[in-house]
């Protein structure tokens, strides 16, 4: 929510610039894991959203380390959302840019000195203007030492505090089709203490999807019914592994007690209105 109510207060700087990706969706990112305090009744902001740093940090291992002047440039992609939200988060809490960055973003929009080009009928600030702009506000001549700073900055201030970074990230992940990395970190969660039965749902059905394991699929259904033997899901996805295992009446059984359990199961609801179109009836 916090994320998309900043699109929005950006978009009254000027009703007729666009931020470009890059500023545009990793500020989102920044503002986007704020937290309101209803008793002091005061926004927290900086605060760390483990799932982008989870994907960050995988990188990082990797050896894949987003460049600084890449980003600028507006090259990144989808990174904007993860390695571009770490660097505004090295802009924004670091005293001795947060001001100048402050300055920076507002004069993208507004500064007579900033060049700009027309898209779609709105102005906005494309690549090497981008990073013109950035260098001469910013006072910043050398590129390369201030990526050092920002390398340095996620490495000792931004730390992940539990598994939910990694299902977090693993959901990201298949959101933006990348299965074989979300399988990594539903991987990661579950080693890491998982308690959440719709992450072991959701790797069950990512390995039944790409892979046909049914078996490993089985175990993590399983697994997610010991965590909460009332989440009514966990029995409709195995009753759905009973039926391709040529067991119909256990499926059936399973189906049975999701409906007792959770009448308004909306996925049971579309299964049933599927069995009905197609001229079946379970019971």
């Amino acid at each position: 929510m916090f994320h998309e109510a900043n699109h929005y207060l950006t978009h009254l700087i000027d009703l007729n610039f666009h931020y470009p990706h890059n500023i545009n969706e990793a500020m989102a990112e920044y503002y986007g894991a704020s937290k309101w305090d209803p008793k002091k009744k005061k926004m927290k902001i900086g605060g760390i959203l483990e799932g982008r740093l989870t994907e960050v940090m995988t990188d990082i291992q990797g050896g894949e380390m987003a460049k600084l002047e890449d980003y600028l440039t507006n090259k990144l992609g989808y990174k904007d959302y993860t390695w571009g939200w770490t660097f505004v988060h090295f802009m924004m809490e670091t005293p001795k840019y947060a001001k100048k960055f402050k300055k920076f973003f507002l004069g993208l929009a507004r500064d007579g000195d900033v060049k700009r080009t027309s898209e779609g009928g709105r102005m906005t600030v494309t690549g090497a203007n981008f990073l013109t702009a950035f260098k001469k506000k910013m006072k910043v001549k050398n590129i390369s030492v201030l990526e050092k700073e920002w390398y340095a900055y996620i490495k000792q201030n931004m730390k992940l505090t539990s598994h939910r970074g990694y299902e977090h990230a693993a959901r990201a992940a298949m959101g933006t089709d990348r299965p074989i990395r979300a399988k990594r970190f539903y991987k990661l969660a579950i080693e890491n203490d998982s308690v959440n039965p719709a992450v072991y749902l959701q790797y069950a059905e990512l390995l039944q999807r790409k892979s046909g394991n049914l078996e490993e699929a089985l175990s993590l259904i399983e697994k997610a019914i010991k965590i909460d033997p009332l989440y009514s899901e966990s029995y409709l996805r195995l009753a759905r592994i009973k039926d391709r295992q040529g067991e119909e009446k256990e499926a059936k059984r399973l189906r049975r007690l999701v409906r007792e359990m959770d009448p308004d199961n909306t996925s049971l609801m579309f299964e049933d209105a599927l069995g009905k179109v197609a001229g079946g009836d379970e019971d």
